[in-house]
């Protein structure tokens, strides 16, 4: 059924606008979205083309102005069904625009709905309070419904002022979620990723944020991704609040944290509310913590407090700490585990203590730190602590560092007993004196100096290359402090011999020298004047001097006699050479002996004792 209108034209003089000024109502079929539109049971609409639509009809206003005609309906009398016509089948997609036109030129248009059996007058059109319903085009495809049904998009969409959204597969877009503050914010994108994923905090942007409520991330079965921009920067929103708790599976990337607006007493970030073991994939990258003039509080925190708890094998690299207590702390109690933790490319400026290891009856084993910096402050104490109360199941074992201690007077503190505190390595560039128990290994660049528990060194193949024109020196020094020793070099089984050779392949001098004697400057094996060659007596108890040299420098040998094993050698003149060559017969000389010697020299000859005799000179 159509819809009937009427009304009048009239100008802004109070006068008629009609014929004389081509006057006259248009209505511009909308909704259609290139769609033929019918009218059910009639027929279909014909085109009419101009700027204003395809599908449109004029009503003329007569002389005075006056507007009356009928146009069909685009919904029912009660204006909520379908009308009159029909688009893609259906009869609710269309409305109208009306434009009052007057002397060729186009008024506002206005959207309206034609009911069906109503008049609209011109005066006041019923303009559409309701959104106007789109005929879907056809199938699926051509479309994406607002409910998403019949997603996925399968082209390339691309959006050219941007996207926002909370939520995209698993990324969460902390700053989208409602909170207090930051913190919050992230909690609630956290818990919007029951089965983990990543939480992306970029959107915070460059400037201060707050977190007033320790953060939780990860679990076994909730693994997080906390990805951060560097120029965010967080801040505590009390003193002794513990920022970041980080569980198993849990990740951080690119968090910088400023702790200077409190007097800072917290952890920053900590890893004690799980049981961390191989496998997972807990670790911190690209961390920044600024905690300039603060002389309390924690960087990152590890501990593990009963037997069953473990915190091992979790990755920490490129991070920056600046001020507080500790930069790094260790700790482990109630025979918990906190080991075979690896840093990486840390450096630290002016904290109390850089890395405390802190042993309570747990164990702190086995961690290493490779490519680290420390530079000492107006407050810092060491670079290195390691402590224990001495409760049992205390271990500080096997930890390596590796890296440089710039400034300090104490770059390393061991204050843990020998038991506790031992077999630990620590290798670069230490400036003042560290401290030590005696059981740790130590390779200082600066001294030019490594220690080993007990003096062993053990090792296989070992080159000892001088620059040219130095010394290879192996000492024990008077200046150098420890306990009095002897300087051994031995073979602990049986096979192996000590060798000295030239660079040539033969063997060069080995000289001996004791305090301020100068050794012999010829021959290969030299002693200084005052030195024997010593043999220890068969029975154990005393020693038999083998080659010596008196005051009137003459040498002598043998204390306790002299034996001589091989045949009698030939020798040049002006030398007398003796062995065990013996004959029954000789030829007679020129010299006729004396009828009484002196006495006799008594010699063995192959088991026979002999006399010689001699004579007065």
């Amino acid at each position: 059924m159509p819809t009937n209108v009427s009304g009048s034209i009239k100008t802004l003089a109070t006068g008629a606008s009609g014929s004389s000024t081509n006057a006259f109502i248009r209505f511009v079929l909308r909704g259609t979205r290139g769609a033929q539109p019918t009218v059910t049971g009639t027929g279909t609409i014909a085109p009419l083309i101009s700027a204003d639509g395809q599908f449109y009809c004029d009503i003329p206003a007569d002389s005075s102005g006056n507007v009356t005609g009928t146009i069909y309906s685009t919904r029912d009398a009660t204006g909520l069904l379908g009308g009159d016509i029909s688009v893609s089948g259906s009869t609710t997609a269309v409305s109208y625009g009306m434009i009052v036109y007057a002397n060729g030129t186009a008024g506002p248009e206005i959207a309206i709905h034609a009911k069906q059996s109503a008049t609209i007058d011109v005066a006041s059109p019923p303009a559409i309070s309701l959104p106007v319903v789109v005929t879907a085009p056809t199938g699926d495809t051509t479309y994406l419904r607002t409910d998403a049904a019949n997603s996925p998009v399968t082209g390339l969409t691309t959006f050219s002022a941007g996207l926002l959204t909370k939520k995209l597969n698993l990324v969460r877009f902390a700053d989208q979620y409602s909170g207090s503050d930051a913190g919050a914010k992230i909690a609630a994108a956290i818990a919007d990723l029951p089965s983990g994923g990543v939480v992306d905090c970029r959107g915070f942007g460059a400037g201060t944020q707050t977190v007033s409520s320790t953060i939780t991330l990860g679990g076994s079965s909730t693994p997080i991704l906390l990805l951060c921009d560097p120029s965010t920067k967080f801040q505590p929103g009390s003193a002794a609040l513990d920022m970041f708790s980080v569980n198993v599976n849990g990740q951080i990337q690119g968090l910088t944290v400023d702790v200077t607006n409190q007097s800072y007493t917290g952890k920053v970030i900590k890893f004690s509310v799980g049981n961390y073991v191989d496998g997972q994939k807990t670790s911190l990258r690209d961390i920044r913590i600024i905690g300039t003039s603060i002389t309390t509080g924690q960087g990152i925190y590890m501990s593990a407090s009963s037997s069953s708890q473990v915190v091992s094998f979790v990755s920490v690299s490129n991070v920056r700490f600046i001020g507080l207590q500790y930069g790094i702390h260790l700790f482990a109690t109630g025979n918990g585990w906190v080991n075979g933790n690896h840093f990486t490319d840390i450096q630290m400026s002016f904290p109390v203590t850089g890395i405390y290891f802190d042993s309570d009856g747990g164990q702190v084993n086995g961690n290493v730190f490779a490519g680290c910096s420390f530079e000492k402050g107006s407050s810092t104490t060491e670079g290195i602590k390691m402590a224990s109360t001495g409760a049992a199941n205390s271990n500080i074992y096997w930890n390596q560092f590796y890296g440089d201690i710039w400034d300090t007077t104490t770059p390393i503190n061991v204050t843990a007993s020998t038991s506790i505190g031992k077999d630990n390595l620590f290798q670069g560039r230490f400036d003042g004196t560290w401290t030590d128990n005696g059981q740790n290994i130590f390779v200082d660049l600066v001294s030019k100096k490594a220690t080993w528990p007990n003096g062993i060194f053990t090792a296989r193949d070992i080159t000892f290359q001088p620059v040219n024109g130095d010394n290879t020196i192996f000492a024990k020094r008077a200046t150098d402090s420890g306990p009095s020793g002897n300087f051994v070099l031995f073979q602990t089984a049986a096979g192996g011999n000590l060798y000295y050779v030239g660079v040539d392949g033969t063997a060069n001098a080995i000289a001996f020298q004791g305090g301020t004697s100068t050794h012999a400057s010829t021959g290969m094996f030299r002693l200084a004047s005052a030195e024997a060659v010593n043999f220890r007596n068969n029975a154990n108890s005393g020693d038999i001097t083998g080659l010596a040299k008196d005051t009137n420098d003459v040498v002598q040998v043998g204390s306790a006699g002299m034996k001589v094993v091989g045949a009698t050698p030939t020798v040049s003149a002006s030398q007398v050479g003796f062995g065990t060559t013996t004959a029954t017969t000789a030829t007679a000389g020129a010299q006729t002996l004396p009828a009484n010697p002196a006495g006799f020299l008594v010699i063995n000859i192959g088991g026979t004792t002999q006399k010689i005799p001699y004579y007065n000179s």
